[in-house]
C-alpha cells in the first residue's frame, strides 16, 4: 500500500496530526485539530447537561474529548480510547526543560537538536540540548539559547513527522498519533451509518504518558459526559506499543502457558499490562476479548496475536477503577517506541502498514458487531486463564497500582485544567503546589 493507495481521509488525519507538537500537558494544539475536524464532519459540540440525550455530538473537558455516535437499537455500548500526547520535553522561557513521560532520559545526549514550538503550536526554531541533569525518574535539560521559548514550549525531536516506506510507516509519534488518525477515520465512516445499530464513544485523552492520568480520572468518576460506564460497557484502548519482552519475562510468560508478543505476527489482542490483567477484579467473561476474536473471524487473511506484553496503557486505569471487566486493547506492534534506540540515537517509531490498516478494519467490524449482536464466547478466549496466572496482580499489587495512578492524577489535574506544565502566575503556582502536596499527603495516610 503506497501513500497514494491509503484512503485520502486517513492520510489527511495522519499527516495533519503528525505536524502538530504534542508534549504532555500541552494538549491544546492537538485537541484543536481533533475538534476542528469533528466540526467539519458536521458533529456539533453539546453541553454536558444535554449530552445524555444526544445521539451524535462531542464534549470536552480537561481530561479529553468525547465523541458519541448512536443509532438504531444497539445491543452493546463500546468505548474506544486513544491519546493525544507523546513523551517529549516541556521547556520554560529560560530554556530549561523537563522530560515528561517515558523519554528514556538515561540515553539522552548533549548536542541533540530539538524543534521548539510555542504552547499554541507555532514553530519557533531549532535549538540543541546543552546540559543534562539526570534524576531518578526523569531528566532536566538546558538548551543552548538559539531560540527564545515561551513559558510552556514543546521540545520535540528533530525528525521528519512521517515517512512512507513500502511496508512500514516511520513516524515521529506513532504512539499514539497513528491510532488517533484511525479513530478520526472511523468517526467519519460511522457518522454516515447513524441509522444502523451502533453505540460507540470515542475518547481522545489528553494525558496518557504520565501514568494514564486522563483515563484514571474518567474511570474513577465512572462516566463520560454522555453517560455512565456500567458493568456491561466494552472498553477498547487503541495503542501503538512495543512488542519485545526481556528473556526473563519471556521465560515467565511461557512457563504460564502463554506466548510473548512479537513484531511480526500482526496485531495484538492485549489483555494485560505490566503487573495487571484487564478486568481481574471481576469474575466472569471478558466480552471485549470475545468481541475482538469474533470480529477477527470475519476478516480474511489477517494475522493477530493472543500474546502477552509488558508496559502500560489506558487499560490499566480502567481495570483499576471502572465498574466493567470488559476491557481489551488493540495494540499495533511498534519498533523504537518513544524514539530512542538502544544506542541512544533519536529515531522514528515504526509500525507496519498492514497492521495499521488491519487495526482500522478490526475496530470498525467490532463496533458494528457489538451493536448488532449479543456477544458469545468464541471458545478461544484466554482472559480467565490469565486472571488465574501469576501475571495478574496480587491484592497488594492492585493497591500499589491504584495509589500510584491516583497520586499522579491528583498532582496533575490542576495542570491539565489550564493545559500547562509550568505555572505562569501566582494563582497557578499555588494550585500546582497544592495538587502535589495533596497527592503526597494522601499517599502517606494510606
Amino acid at each position: 500500500m503506497s501513500k497514494e493507495q491509503m484512503d485520502s481521509g486517513t492520510r489527511r488525519y495522519l499527516e495533519g496530526l503528525s505536524e502538530i507538537p504534542n508534549a504532555p500537558f500541552l494538549y491544546e494544539p492537538a485537541s484543536r485539530f481533533v475538534v476542528d475536524n469533528l466540526i467539519n464532519l458536521g458533529i456539533t459540540k453539546v453541553e454536558p447537561v444535554q449530552a445524555q440525550k444526544t445521539n451524535i455530538g462531542f464534549c470536552s473537558d480537561e481530561l479529553g474529548i468525547y465523541v458519541k455516535i448512536k443509532g438504531g437499537n444497539p445491543k452493546n455500548k463500546v468505548i474506544v480510547t486513544t491519546h493525544l500526547d507523546h513523551p517529549f520535553f516541556v521547556i520554560n522561557k529560560n530554556g530549561y526543560g523537563e522530560a515528561v513521560g517515558s523519554v528514556e532520559s538515561n540515553r539522552i545526549k548533549v548536542n541533540t537538536p530539538l524543534r521548539i514550538y510555542s504552547r499554541n503550536g507555532d514553530f519557533l526554531g531549532i535549538d540543541v540540548i546543552q546540559e543534562i541533569k539526570r534524576h531518578r525518574q526523569s531528566s532536566t535539560i538546558k538548551t543552548e539559547g538559539m531560540v527564545v521559548p515561551d513559558s510552556n514550549s514543546h521540545g520535540i525531536w528533530d525528525l521528519s513527522p512521517i515517512l512512507y516506506g513500502q511496508s512500514v510507516l516511520k513516524m515521529l509519534s506513532a504512539d499514539d498519533i497513528a491510532t488517533t488518525a484511525i479513530s478520526l477515520s472511523l468517526i467519519e465512516n460511522l457518522v454516515n451509518m447513524k441509522d444502523q445499530d451502533i453505540n460507540v464513544e470515542f475518547i481522545f485523552t489528553h494525558l496518557e504518558e504520565v501514568r494514564q492520568v486522563s483515563a484514571t480520572g474518567i474511570a474513577k468518576r465512572g462516566a463520560t459526559p454522555f453517560g455512565r460506564i456500567d458493568g456491561s460497557t466494552i472498553i477498547i484502548p487503541l495503542e501503538c506499543d512495543h512488542a519485545e519482552v526481556s528473556t526473563k519475562q519471556a521465560q515467565k510468560i511461557i512457563k504460564e502457558g502463554f506466548t510473548p508478543a512479537n513484531y511480526d505476527d500482526g496485531l495484538i489482542v492485549r489483555l494485560n499490562d505490566s503487573g495487571i490483567v484487564y478486568g481481574q477484579r471481576f469474575g466472569g467473561n471478558n466480552n471485549a476479548e470475545s468481541l475482538l476474536l469474533q470480529s477477527f473471524s470475519k476478516m480474511e487473511n489477517v494475522r493477530f496475536q493472543q500474546s502477552i506484553v509488558t508496559g502500560a496503557c489506558d487499560g490499566t486505569a480502567f481495570s483499576l477503577f471502572s465498574p466493567t471487566p470488559h476491557i481489551a486493547c488493540i495494540t499495533i506492534p511498534t519498533r523504537n517506541k518513544h524514539n530512542i534506540d538502544l544506542g541512544g540515537e533519536i529515531v522514528h517509531e515504526e509500525i507496519k502498514r498492514e497492521d495499521f490498516q488491519s487495526a482500522m478494519n478490526l475496530l470498525e467490524n467490532a463496533i458494528i458487531l457489538a451493536g448488532r449482536t449479543q456477544l458469545k464466547l468464541s471458545g478461544n478466549e484466554i482472559s480467565q486463564k490469565l486472571k488465574k496466572s501469576s501475571l495478574s496482580a496480587s491484592q497488594n499489587g492492585l493497591s500499589a497500582l491504584s495509589a500510584d495512578r491516583l497520586g499522579a492524577y491528583r498532582s496533575s489535574i490542576e495542570r491539565l485544567k489550564v493545559a500547562k506544565y509550568y505555572p505562569t502566575n501566582n494563582s497557578e503556582k499555588m494550585y500546582f503546589i497544592i495538587g502535589g502536596v495533596n497527592s503526597r499527603i494522601r499517599r502517606m495516610v494510606k
